[in-house]
Parts: structure tokens; C-alpha cells; sequence
């Protein structure tokens, strides 16, 4: 198993319900397994052999996924477990984080080697001790955690970014973002300043997006990092859509000749 959710299409032999059960995905024919518990999840990742064994599984599984005809939220949610997967396995970022202004210097050049992984649960903070000597990558393993899916803290800057992953549409996770950070003296940003024993202000928070975001995105303070895996995707789910938008036309158009040869539309949709 390589991710928290796989689509199976297989034979079912079974498995070890100590650490997975098996689910039907909403609105569609397909089930998967998912792990019962965050550390069930690691100690299965833990099994394979070596990370770029993991890798090779997950880069597979991705593939078929992204270039098939899935939902875009089967496609979302891979995206969201791909990236972070291959951060937490690669250890290394290379980040330029731009503004709204199409400008070709960076406002944030994060280029780092993350020397520290540490996974938490539930939706407030990590529970053990935190190096702030060390760049580190943060990862929470609640799948509802509020507004972000990543947080790297730089220790050379002294600055923590707090990342959100999409490929739909920025309006649609305003909301979760304005938990993590609102204005309030218990929200997680300020949690997360006094962690890292910093001020507020120094928590960026990034739209981790395809690049056609930025031009729709109205806040004009917004700061993104545009990756190229999510700018394929959505590219995929535009196609897709473009596809239905046809068909749709097609449809109406048939059902009004459909009406005027005074034929049964219902008997034609059939």
C-alpha cells in the first residue's frame, strides 16, 4: 500500500484489519483501503523495503490516477498525500514564492535541506520538543487539519511557511485558511509564532497551486508557490470539464431537435 487511500480494482484476498479497512468512495463504483489509525499508516509505509521502493509505488499509483478520469477530488487528495510524501522522502525544497505581481524575483527563495521530520496528530501543535536549531518539515497527520498540509520552519530566516495544497478553487478553502489564521490570541498562527518563538508576522502563509491560480485569486496580498505536477492535473480536470461542457451542448441541442420532430425526449435519453 502506498498512500493513505488507494482505488482498487483488484481481486480482494483480504487483509489485516489491525491496520486497514476498506470503504466505498462516495458517488462512485470504486472502494479503497485506508489505514485505521496515522500510525497504522506509518508502520505500513514502514514495511517496504527501501523509500525509493515507496517512491517508485507512489510515483505508479499517482500516474494512473492523475491521468485517468477520476473526480477531482480523488485527484486533489492524491496530490495532497503525493507532495508531501516526496518532501518527507526527498528532504529537500527548492522553493520560489511569488506574489500577485508576475514579477521573475521571487518575494521568498526557500531553498533548504529539511534536517528535521516531525509528524503530529490532531489539529493543534506537536506534541515533543521542536529543535529550532534545525530546518524542519512539519506534518501534520489529521487529515482535518485547519488551513494548511505542511509547515516548513527555515532556522536560517527565522521564518515559518505554512503551505496549502489545491487544485480547485482558491474561494472554496478560504475558510479553512482563515482558521489557521485569524485574528485571535488562541488561532494556530499564533500558536505557531510562540513555538518558534516568533512573531506572528513571520509566518507565511503560501497557496501551494497550478499557476493559473494567481489571476484568480482576488486578495491582493496572497503568496504562492506554483507547482508544475498541479498545473498538469488541473490541466487534466479542465479538459475534462471541457469534455462534460460539450457533451452537455450536445445533449441540449439533440433534445430540442428531439422536440421539434415531436419525438419523446425521455425515450431519446434512454
Amino acid at each position: 500500500m502506498a498512500l493513505k487511500a488507494i482505488i482498487t480494482s483488484y481481486i480482494d484476498y483480504g487483509l489485516n484489519r489491525q491496520f486497514m479497512y476498506k470503504i466505498k468512495i462516495n458517488n462512485t463504483k470504486f472502494e479503497t483501503y485506508v489505514a485505521i489509525h496515522p500510525i497504522a499508516e506509518q508502520a505500513i509505509k514502514n514495511s517496504h523495503s527501501s523509500d525509493q521502493h515507496f517512491k517508485n509505488e507512489l510515483e505508479r499509483v499517482a500516474s494512473t490516477i492523475f491521468e485517468g478520469s477520476y473526480s477531482n477530488d480523488v485527484k486533489g487528495r492524491l496530490a495532497e498525500t503525493y507532495i508531501t510524501t516526496i518532501l518527507e522522502i526527498d528532504k529537500r525544497v527548492q522553493f520560489k514564492i511569488t506574489g500577485k505581481q508576475k514579477t521573475q524575483n521571487p518575494v521568498y527563495n526557500l531553498k533548504r535541506q529539511l534536517q528535521t521530520v516531525v509528524k503530529f496528530l490532531g489539529n493543534s501543535l506537536p506534541f515533543e520538543n521542536v529543535d529550532l536549531s534545525k530546518t524542519t518539515f512539519f506534518l501534520p497527520l489529521s487529515p482535518n487539519y485547519p488551513g494548511v498540509n505542511f509547515l516548513i520552519w527555515d532556522h536560517e530566516k527565522k521564518l515559518l511557511f505554512a503551505f496549502q495544497i489545491t487544485i480547485g478553487n482558491l474561494k472554496d478553502h478560504y475558510e479553512s485558511r482563515n482558521k489557521f489564521t485569524a485574528n485571535r490570541s488562541d488561532s494556530l498562527v499564533n500558536k505557531w509564532a510562540e513555538l518558534c518563538k516568533i512573531k506572528k508576522i513571520k509566518v507565511i502563509f503560501v497557496w501551494f497551486a497550478p499557476e493559473n491560480f494567481r489571476d484568480r485569486d482576488n486578495e491582493k496580498d496572497s503568496l504562492y508557490f506554483f507547482n508544475t505536477l498541479l498545473t498538469f492535473i488541473m490541466s487534466q480536470v479542465e479538459d475534462m470539464d471541457s469534455r462534460i461542457d460539450v457533451l452537455q451542448k450536445s445533449l441540449e441541442t439533440l433534445m430540442q431537435q428531439a422536440a421539434t420532430d415531436n419525438i419523446i425526449v425521455d425515450d431519446l435519453k434512454k
